[in-house]
Formats: structure tokens, C-alpha cells, sequence
């Protein structure tokens, strides 16, 4: 293979160095990937060899990769994963199978310390990048709820200042109107007085109208001070905060739950609509005591041949009340038609309508398993359900 040139060829290759003394194949394993290597070739080569993952990473043109392994259930997962080689796990499934710990125990003692603290530390770090990708998801999942309750925030605080705006005219065209009006009763009564040459009884009845017509606008103003004046009602101030404590948030929506403080409790964070944001103490107050809801009843139809359904469901655009009977709906007629699993999609957004129809799913009595979408189970914008 290495007399004639390898340039612009892909060679694939199982097991590299394999069917003879483990240390001289490896030898001659990286004797040929270098000479590919050289020669500008494109190889793809799996091995059991632990000399070829050092080799890889040390030698400029090669790098390792290897598939992710499940160390609980040990069985493949089928995630590749660039950069990173694999792990032995020979000796776990051994003590799987039934090996006697004797024998195992032997063998650990005839590796070598090298390779054997080369593996621990192969599967330390493949742990480690288990949990950041668990992370990283979880991170991306609460940065999309945050930038959406952000967004609607927005949203909500520029609708408030047009509806104030909007009233502020309202007030100002209606005490305009009733000036206009109150002018028109003055000269009227003006004009009277003038006419019957200011007879003692034609001005205490002007008089009397003026002293209505000071009391009418005196009521107006005070009606169009009310409708323009900012709420602000009484606010209990919490007596501790500390984690768990149930509190508000002045300018926010709803309530939350405490889940940390920092400089001396200065700083509060509260989780509010599973998003966790920072506030300043003197923003919090006693919630008003939480009202009691009727629990929402799951109910699905039990017969809908006469329906036919694909394997997704898209409820993207619709509000959550809408979503919910039609999830209830489609999943009794997945189940009828023997479907195993169902995708729904919601979309992103907000992260509002993925909430409610994930709660919805959760108590549902047809579904067995939830997860996320997509061929690593990171697509936030669609759920997969798996059925009964």
C-alpha cells in the first residue's frame, strides 16, 4: 500500500496493525500513517492500539476521534466525537458478564501503569465533556427563555407607554371639550346679567351656575388626575430572604422563588418562569397569597379511525390554550394508529408554548417518554413522544 502513491486518496482502514505482536503492529501502524500522511492522503483508521492515541496527538496531520460510550449501561451511543480518543472499557464488561474480581484484579495489576492512568484519564475527560455538553444545553435552553422574556418585556413596556399616551389625550380632548363648554354657559350667563340689568335675582342664579360649573370641572380634574396618575400600591417589604422564599418583583410580571443572594443580600436571584435574573433587595416585596386553580383536566377520545395523521404535529403560531386540545387530540389518534413516537414541533420563541405543552405531555396517560428533538436531542423548538 505504501509503494504507490496515496495522494488525493482515501484510504479506509479497520483495525490498523491488528493479527500480530501488539507493540510491532502498533510500531508499523504509525510507521504507514505517517508515510499517508506525508503524502497528503485522506485516512480514516480505527484501532484498539493505545500507542496510536498518543501517536495522534503528538504527530501534526493526524487527530483521534472516537464514538461516546454510555460508562452506565456500557453500550455505544453513536455520537462521535472529534479530538478526543476512546476509552477501553474491556475490563468493565468483563465484570459485567461475570468475571470473578480475582481474575480482574489480577489483570489490572498486569497492565501497565502508563496505559492504565491513559485510560482513567481518557474517561475522566470523556465524563467531563458529558457533563459540559449537559450543561452547555441547559445554558443555550435558558438564554432562549431569557432573550424571549426579555423581548415580550419589551413588547409589554412599549404597548403600556401607547396606552397611557393614548389616555393622556383622551383626558386633554375631554377637559378641552368641557372648558369649551363651561366658556359657552359663562358668556350665556353673561349676556343674561346684562340683559335684565343685573336684577338681584338674575345674579344670585348666575352665581349659583358659575359655583356648579367651577364644581363640574373641579370633579373632572380630579377623574383625569386618576386615570393619569401612576399606580402604586402599598407594598409589604419581606421580613428575610433567603432561598425558597416566594417574592415579587417591582415592574415584573408575576412572582418567583428565591434560589441564591450575593453582597451581603444586596443581590437577589430569583427564578421566575424557570429563568434565573438578578435584582437589587429593595425591588422585592409579599407577594399577594397564591389563589388556588382548578387543575386542568387531561381528556383525549378514544376512537378516530376516520383520522389520519402523519408522525409530527407543528402548533408553531398558536397559543397555548389552542395547543393543548389539539396535542390531546392528535396523540389519541397516534396511539390508535399504533404509532410508537410522534414528533411535535413548537418552535423557540418564547419558550411559553414549549413549557405548557411539555407540562401538558408530562401528565398525559398515553405518553411514556418525553425528549428533545434532533439527532442529539438538542433542538429546543420540537419535542419527541414516545407512546405507550
Amino acid at each position: 500500500m505504501t509503494e504507490e502513491p496515496a495522494r488525493n486518496k482515501l484510504l479506509l482502514v479497520d483495525e490498523i496493525g491488528s493479527s500480530t505482536d501488539p507493540a510491532i503492529g502498533a510500531a508499523l501502524a504509525q510507521a504507514t500513517l505517517l508515510e499517508w500522511t506525508l503524502q497528503n492522503a485522506v485516512s480514516i483508521v480505527t484501532t484498539h492500539h493505545g500507542a496510536l492515541k498518543a501517536f495522534a496527538h503528538e504527530t501534526e496531520g493526524l487527530v483521534n476521534g472516537s464514538m461516546a460510550f454510555d460508562e452506565e449501561s456500557l453500550v455505544p451511543t453513536y455520537h462521535f466525537r472529534e479530538g478526543l480518543p476512546g476509552s477501553n472499557y474491556a475490563l468493565e464488561i468483563a465484570q459485567r458478564v461475570g468475571f470473578p474480581e480475582r481474575v480482574l484484579t489480577r489483570a489490572r495489576g498486569y497492565l501497565d501503569k502508563g496505559a492504565l492512568g491513559l485510560e482513567d484519564l481518557v474517561s475522566e475527560l470523556s465524563r467531563k465533556i458529558e457533563e459540559y455538553e449537559k450543561l452547555r444545553k441547559e445554558s443555550d435552553l435558558k438564554m432562549t427563555q431569557y432573550e424571549g422574556l426579555a423581548k415580550l418585556y419589551q413588547e409589554r413596556s412599549e404597548d403600556l407607554k401607547r396606552t397611557k399616551a393614548q389616555a393622556r389625550k383622551q383626558a386633554l380632548m375631554e377637559a378641552e371639550q368641557l372648558i369649551e363648554d363651561s366658556r359657552g354657559e359663562i358668556e350665556k350667563l353673561v349676556r343674561d346679567i346684562k340683559e335684565q340689568q343685573a336684577e338681584k335675582a338674575a345674579v344670585t342664579s348666575a352665581r349659583e351656575k358659575l359655583r356648579e360649573l367651577r364644581a363640574k370641572v373641579d370633579v373632572e380634574k380630579v377623574k383625569t388626575a386618576k386615570e393619569l396618575k401612576e399606580p402604586s400600591p402599598e407594598r409589604k417589604r419581606l421580613p428575610k430572604i433567603e432561598p425558597g422564599v416566594r417574592v415579587g418583583v417591582e415592574g415584573v410580571e408575576g412572582d418567583g422563588m428565591v434560589t441564591n443572594t450575593k453582597r451581603g443580600g444586596k443581590q437577589v436571584e430569583v427564578e421566575m418562569n424557570g429563568v434565573r435574573l438578578w435584582f437589587d433587595s429593595e425591588k422585592l416585596y409579599v407577594p399577594d397569597p397564591i389563589k388556588k386553580k382548578k387543575a386542568e383536566q387531561i381528556k383525549f377520545n378514544v376512537k378516530m379511525s376516520d383520522v389520519h395523521i402523519t408522525g409530527e404535529l407543528d402548533l408553531r403560531g398558536k397559543l397555548g390554550d389552542e395547543a393543548v386540545p389539539m396535542v390531546d387530540r392528535y396523540l389519541a389518534a397516534a396511539a390508535e394508529q399504533r404509532y410508537p413516537s410522534v414528533k411535535i414541533i413548537h418552535g423557540k420563541g418564547t419558550g411559553a408554548l414549549r413549557v405548557r405543552v411539555r407540562e401538558f405531555l408530562q401528565r398525559h396517560p398515553l405518553v411514556k417518554h418525553i425528549n428533545d428533538g434532533g439527532a442529539n436531542q438538542d433542538d429546543y423548538g420540537s419535542t419527541v413522544v414516545e407512546l405507550y
